[in-house]
């Protein structure tokens, strides 16, 4: 099962962080109702949980059973808490800025 919640959340977290990289920051980093360290603890929470992806992904080919699943805790509770900043901090924003 970890396995495959490891290949899930690496195929929707990859298009998802590429798509917010790519195509929502750079519209977003000019607007004046985006605080101005928004985007950076954004980008940093991406490299955050790429590497909790790849802790998992190890745990997953050569840890035990607990460490696969601690490593599958702590980044479901980086995604958690991550989509929450989104939520409260890019949607109401993102939903106003005209050609996204």
């Amino acid at each position: 099962p970890l396995r495959a919640l490891f290949v899930y959340l690496e195929t929707e977290r990859g298009g998802h962080f590429t798509t917010e990289e790519q195509r929502l920051f750079p519209h977003l980093v000019a607007r004046a109702d985006v605080a101005a360290g928004t985007i950076p603890l954004f980008l940093d929470e991406h490299v955050a949980v790429r590497a909790a992806t790849r802790e998992l992904a190890e745990a997953v080919e050569h840890g035990s059973a607990a460490a696969q699943v601690a490593a599958a805790e702590a980044l479901i509770d980086l995604l958690r808490a991550h989509v929450a900043k989104e939520d409260a901090m890019l949607l109401a924003v993102a939903a106003v800025t005209p050609n996204l």
